[in-house]
């Protein structure tokens, strides 16, 4: 089997819970092996929108002997109506901001789920506008550095959190701005230098004044 990446175990970590789990984009079945040999949940549905890797997550999940704790749908991020019952937590990792959001947009309103982990690779500033235009709050987030990039985790519900309330939070998170790590500041520089040798904010409003708020931030904690 697999191993779990360091994002995926931060991911697994952050679940709790006697009740059932969304994965959404499976991979392999990985989260969902995790959760269940460790008892962190007691069913998990996994999602994938194409045949091959869902037939590759049922394969994984019979050789475990899983199999029976799962459901396993072939479906466009949150449309199915195969999810019946109340979800515990849901995940979507693995992609962009933006692929997260329209995820979000066309969920079926069905579908009731008490917190999401989300685990953008680009455009978290754009998933965490939407989220404060829904008034998500952040229970948690957590900045992972892989394979020599940097990952954000980002954990939401209505009912509990931090409250999303202006620019910086929605750039910089407002947990992190709460928990400074030397990760959010390494992802910051990171950034900067990307914007700058790239002229960016020349020719994009929205990077300018993105630009100001990370030099701002950089001369605080740097």
């Amino acid at each position: 089997m697999k191993r779990l990446s360091k994002r995926l175990l931060h991911i697994c970590n952050l679940i709790k819970t006697n009740g059932c789990v969304i994965d959404v984009g499976s991979d392999h079945a990985l989260v969902a092996i995790n959760l269940l040999k460790r008892h962190r949940c007691r069913k998990v549905y996994n999602i994938e929108v194409s045949s091959k890797p869902l037939h590759n997550t049922i394969k994984n999940l019979i050789n475990e002997c899983l199999i029976n704790k799962t459901e396993n749908i072939l479906c466009n991020g949150l449309q199915t109506n195969k999810i019946l019952e109340k979800i515990n937590t849901c995940i979507i990792a693995g992609m962009g901001g933006d692929k997260i959001v329209d995820i979000l947009k066309h969920a079926n309103k069905k579908i009731k789920i008490d917190e999401y982990i989300f685990v953008p690779n680009t455009h978290a500033n754009k998933l965490r506008k939407y989220l404060k235009s829904k008034n998500f709050k952040c229970i948690k987030e957590k900045i992972v550095f892989e394979n020599k990039r940097f990952y954000q985790l980002i954990q939401v519900s209505k009912n509990k959190g931090i409250k999303i309330k202006n620019n910086d939070d929605i750039l910089f998170g407002p947990y992190n701005l709460k928990h400074i790590s030397r990760n959010l500041i390494n992802l910051t520089n990171e950034r900067r230098k990307f914007i700058i040798s790239n002229s960016l904010d020349k020719y994009n409003r929205n990077i300018k004044t993105e630009l100001l708020q990370i030099e701002r931030f950089i001369k605080k904690w740097n």
